[in-house]
């Protein structure tokens, strides 16, 4: 499952209800510039596929919501709920489907996750993640 929370005069907010879908794309280190980009502009006023040179591709099995072609991993989702939280509505979706490079050989296709180079935005600023051990 997975939890996204949008302020109700967001574009994308109009796009996820109508839909009842989205897709999550994981960005890496490599993809800072595009993550800063789309966090500052608007889907409404600007195509950011096309101001970014970014490829939009189908991501099965979702019907309306694509995923951009050049990001290693991606999230199919569904909304399963849609709750009031303040100022923004928590959309809790279930994931229907991972797509990205599968580890070769891995017995359940498993994609490759990229950990240390994904990003992660918090507190206004941009971490990426590490591996601390293993469960034990």
């Amino acid at each position: 499952m997975v939890s996204l929370a949008v302020r109700p005069g967001r574009h994308s907010h109009a796009l996820i209800r109508e839909a009842g879908e989205f897709s999550v794309n994981i960005p890496r280190t490599c993809d800072l510039e595009t993550v800063k980009h789309c966090g500052t502009v608007s889907g409404r006023d600007h195509d950011k596929f096309r101001d970014l040179g970014l490829t939009a591709v189908p991501c099965p099995p979702l019907r309306s919501a694509p995923m951009i072609a050049e990001f290693a991993l991606a999230l199919a989702c569904r909304v399963k709920h849609e709750m009031t939280m303040g100022t923004h509505d928590l959309f809790l979706a279930e994931v229907v489907a991972v797509h990205g490079e599968e580890i070769p050989g891995h017995p359940s296709h498993r994609p490759k996750m990229f950990p240390t180079e994904q990003l992660v935005y918090l507190e206004g600023k941009f971490w990426t993640l590490r591996h601390v051990g293993d469960r034990t």
